[in-house]
């Protein structure tokens, strides 16, 4: 994840934005079984990867 932040600021940087600020907010649940898999797909598809 952090690599995938690390080169969207590069590509950003290099696009001529000179500050970029990134929050990231992670939250687990044990409610319900959910593998990580499940949430990397939840997040492509969100994403439209």
């Amino acid at each position: 994840m952090f690599a995938a932040i690390r080169k969207c600021h590069e590509t950003v940087h290099a696009m001529g934005a000179p500050r970029i600020s990134t929050v990231v907010k992670v939250g687990t649940r044990t409610d319900r079984d959910q593998k990580m898999s499940d949430k990397v797909a939840s997040v492509k598809a969100k994403s439209g990867s």
